[in-house]
């Protein structure tokens, strides 16, 4: 599904399909903004929001919101109230550092962007894990994902400087992209969205632009590049959140005066020293 996203002095607006859906950080909620005007706030009614990440309108308008700060994803109905609360952190090895962003197949299934341990996983709608995708060394720092009807998982190598597809069982079907500034080209990746053709846009994060590929990876155009002109982006980043790491602890984007480094249950930037 087709996403947009702007940055506000409030927090982040975010364009699905046709809601708009302000994510503030600072309050902590997530509000739907309907074609009419009308605001439907998105209430977790089982506590308060802490550094949501992500949203997706899912198989029967359901709401899905990944709550980063609080280890949870939330599925709400189309009438507001949740109906699933479950758990994305695992004890051990497993567990989840910061959930990076969700995509959502047309069953229901729910994929999670582990980024610090560079993995994808699969859950059921109510929770169950059913898969984790990613073998060692495949992906590295995950910061945007997309699903095809046909239940392929696209995924934006975030570190790797690329984008890669699996099948629906989790094996690598097919890799394309590579660092640099020149067409089909990328650097640092983030969000991901398809259109009705298939056709894949990228938010080419370091170039400042969106890449567009085709269903095979074949570069098809770019639009936007650096400046405040119309029709330019400065950095273009995912849905719902501002630039953040990938995998590594600290890391800091050439140029742009920031450093971001990761906590265990959240991201944070701070200013660079130099």
């Amino acid at each position: 599904m087709t996403r947009f996203a702007r940055w506000t002095p409030g927090g982040w607006i975010v364009i699905i399909g046709l809601l708009v859906i302000p994510m503030t950080v600072r309050a902590q909620h997530v509000q739907g903004v309907e074609k009419t005007g009308r605001i439907a706030r998105l209430e977790a009614a089982l506590g308060a929001l802490k550094y949501p990440m992500a949203v997706r309108i899912g198989p029967g308008k359901d709401r899905y919101v990944l709550d980063s700060g609080n280890g949870r994803l939330l599925v709400i109905g189309n009438n507001g109230k949740v109906k699933h609360n479950w758990p994305i952190d695992m004890p051990g090895k497993s567990q989840f550092e910061a959930g990076a962003d969700i995509a959502v197949d047309k069953s229901g299934n729910v994929y999670v962007a582990d980024a610090v341990n560079s993995r994808i996983v699969k859950y059921s709608g109510v929770g169950k894990r059913l898969l984790v995708i990613g073998k060692p060394g495949e992906i590295n720092g995950p910061l945007g994902l997309a699903v095809t009807d046909d239940g392929s998982l696209i995924v934006a190598d975030t570190n790797g400087h690329s984008v890669v597809v699996y099948d629906a069982t989790g094996k690598l079907v097919r890799r394309f992209g590579s660092e640099g500034t020149g067409p089909g080209n990328l650097r640092y990746p983030h969000g991901i969205a398809l259109d009705a053709k298939g056709n894949i846009y990228v938010a080419d994060f370091l170039n400042d632009r969106v890449s567009v590929f085709d269903p095979k990876g074949t570069p098809v155009r770019t639009f936007g590049g650096s400046g405040k002109d119309p029709g330019n982006r400065r950095t273009p980043g995912s849905r719902c959140s501002p630039p953040r790491a990938p995998s590594h602890r600290s890391w800091r984007a050439p140029g742009r005066g920031q450093r971001h480094s990761i906590t265990r249950s959240r991201w944070r930037s701070r200013p660079t020293v130099r």
